[in-house]
């Protein structure tokens, strides 16, 4: 019984010193984790914990990441049956005017031309397509502002703390030439801080997982096969073959403007256990994925 005892006991210290230098590993990768970025989140989406922070509920422009809660209506409504994918798409004026312009991320839509949701939808997340994103906003609701007001009362059910969405592009309004939602300012932003984002990304991920399959196309052909086909390169340089890949990643959502720098809110699995991560106003489109891979690391790191 004593040979016994002692033997327990010396498993005990034995686990003990390995639950140990597990911790103190994850704290010293906590020390070493320096992020270039104004704020940033990796949440374990299992089970929404908050593995690490920087300045995360500070409220930020998230760009195009706005995407994401556009996305996620579009989704409510297909589930909903008040959307079919099939559903032909009418191109207003405003839509077409806002997708003509490439400096933005865009598609050219042409008024009378016929465009699937699907195709819209694809366009939205692939390529960041504003004009695209509008149409499909105005197809659900009628008006960007009323699709505006469901964004906000959504961001509310699914408890968001910081946020704010006045338009469904995540561009600043002064790039919606003099057009942006009544009721907004000419000058304003939607905001969100990185927690906020990162609980839209969870949201998303574990409501309609489907998304996972468009957000990691790496390229597509919009309107194959039509005299107005373009090919859409994902902003997401972090899929399989592009610039960054890193395995298991498989989504989500870029954003950039001016005022907001580069953002990326990412999701990726690695051995059964997927990560969201988000970082935001960082300085280049690279520096997004090159810190997105410091905080996939650091969180696959304390999770295994």
């Amino acid at each position: 019984m004593k040979k016994i005892f002692v033997a327990a006991t010396i498993l005990v210290l034995l686990g003990m010193n390995n639950v140990s230098d597990k911790l103190l590993s994850v704290v010293n990768l906590k020390t070493q984790l320096h992020i270039n970025g104004e704020a940033a989140v990796v949440l374990n989406a299992d089970n929404g914990e908050l593995i690490y922070e920087k300045n995360a509920d500070q409220a930020l422009s998230p760009s195009s990441m706005t995407k994401m809660m556009s996305s996620y209506l579009i989704l409510e409504a297909i589930k909903d049956q008040q959307l079919d994918w099939n559903d032909l798409v009418p191109i207003s004026s405003y839509a077409e005017m806002i997708s003509q312009d490439l400096s933005l991320s865009n598609v050219p839509l042409k008024k009378g031309n016929p465009y699937t949701v699907r195709e819209l939808f694809e366009a939205m997340l692939i390529y960041s397509a504003n004009g695209a994103t509008i149409a499909l906003a105005e197809k659900l609701t009628g008006t960007e502002e009323e699709f505006i007001n469901h964004m906000n009362k959504k961001a509310n059910e699914l408890e968001l703390e910081t946020y704010k969405f006045i338009n469904c592009t995540g561009l600043n309004n002064r790039d919606l030439k003099g057009m942006h939602p009544k009721g907004t300012d000419k000058d304003d932003e939607n905001v969100m801080s990185a927690k906020s984002t990162g609980l839209l990304a969870l949201h998303l991920v574990k409501d309609y997982p489907e998304i996972l399959e468009v957000t990691q196309i790496p390229r597509l052909i919009f309107q194959a096969g039509t005299n107005h086909s373009i090919e859409m390169e994902n902003w997401n340089w972090m899929l399989t073959g592009q610039k960054y890949e890193y395995p298991g990643m498989d989504g989500l959502k870029t954003g950039s403007t001016e005022d907001g720098g580069y953002s990326f809110a990412s999701t990726a699995v690695k051995n059964g256990e997927r990560l969201i991560t988000v970082v935001m106003k960082t300085s280049s489109r690279d520096e997004r994925f090159i810190e997105t891979r410091k905080l996939l690391d650091y969180g696959f790191n304390v999770l295994n």
